[in-house]
C-alpha cells in the first residue's frame, strides 16, 4: 500500500513513516509539498493548549488533565475562532504561522506515537528501507500571501533574512553562521536592493518558502 500526502498531510504522511508503531502498515509514500523537518510542522511546546483554555473562561491551574479536560467540553467551532489569536507578534515576525503543530509527547506511555524529536526519529525509522517521492510545485509561497499583505511589515524589515531561517538552523549554527546564511538567502532573492513590500512581494513569498521547506530537506 503506498500513502499520499499533500503540505500538512505530506508532514503527517511524513511523520507515519518515522512513528516506529506504524512500521510494516504501509510499503510506499509520497510527500508533496511538505515534511516533518519543515519549520511550519514542529513547534516547541509553548503551553498553548493553556493560554486558549484561559481564553475560553479556564479558572484553574497549569495541569495538563485539567486543561484537556476543560477543552474536551469546548465546541470545535469556539476553538477554531480563538485559535489564530493565539500567536504573539514575535512569533508573526518569526514567520510562524500555525498555533499548533504536532508535537513531540511529553509522556511515555505503551501508546505513544512519536516520543523523540523528529530528526532523531529519522536516522534510524523504519521507512529508511521503503521507496519514497518527494516533490512540490511552483509559487509554493502564496501558502503565505494573506499573511504577508496584512503585515507589509514582513518584507520591509526583513533585513538579513536571519528571521526567516527555520528554527532548528539557528539553534545549529552560532550567529555569525546564520548571518552568512541569511544573507546568502536574501541575495539569492533581492540582489543588492533592499526588499519592499510594493515591490519585492513575491520574491518575499519564495524566500519564506525556500528558508521554511528546502533548508529542512537539506538538513
Amino acid at each position: 500500500m503506498t500513502i499520499f500526502g499533500e503540505s500538512a498531510g505530506a508532514a503527517c504522511t511524513h511523520l507515519l513513516m518515522l512513528a516506529p508503531k506504524t512500521q510494516g502498515l504501509f510499503h510506499k509514500a509520497i510527500l508533496q509539498s511538505g515534511t516533518a523537518l519543515c519549520s511550519w510542522a514542529e513547534q516547541e511546546p509553548t503551553n498553548r493548549a493553556y493560554w486558549l483554555a484561559i481564553q475560553l473562561g479556564y479558572k484553574g491551574e497549569n495541569v495538563d488533565k485539567a486543561v484537556l479536560s476543560f477543552l474536551s467540553n469546548i465546541s470545535g467551532s469556539k476553538i477554531i475562532k480563538l485559535e489564530d489569536g493565539l500567536r504573539q507578534p514575535h512569533e508573526k515576525d518569526e514567520r510562524i504561522f500555525f498555533p499548533f503543530t504536532p508535537v513531540v509527547e511529553p509522556y511515555q506511555s505503551q501508546n505513544g506515537l512519536l516520543t523523540k524529536p523528529f530528526k532523531d526519529l529519522l536516522i534510524t525509522a523504519w521507512s529508511n528501507e521503503i521507496p519514497i517521492l518527494l516533490g512540490f510545485t511552483a509559487d509554493e509561497g502564496m501558502l503565505h500571501y494573506n499573511e504577508t499583505v496584512k503585515n507589509p511589515h514582513l518584507v520591509n524589515e526583513l533585513g538579513d533574512c536571519v528571521a526567516v531561517l527555520p528554527k532548528i538552523v539557528k539553534k545549529e549554527c552560532d550567529v555569525q553562521k546564520c548571518k552568512e546564511l541569511g544573507l546568502h538567502l536574501r541575495e539569492a532573492h533581492f540582489g543588492n536592493a533592499k526588499p519592499h513590500y510594493s515591490k519585492n512581494l513575491y520574491q518575499y513569498l519564495e524566500v519564506v518558502y525556500e528558508a521554511a521547506n528546502i533548508f529542512n530537506i537539506s538538513n
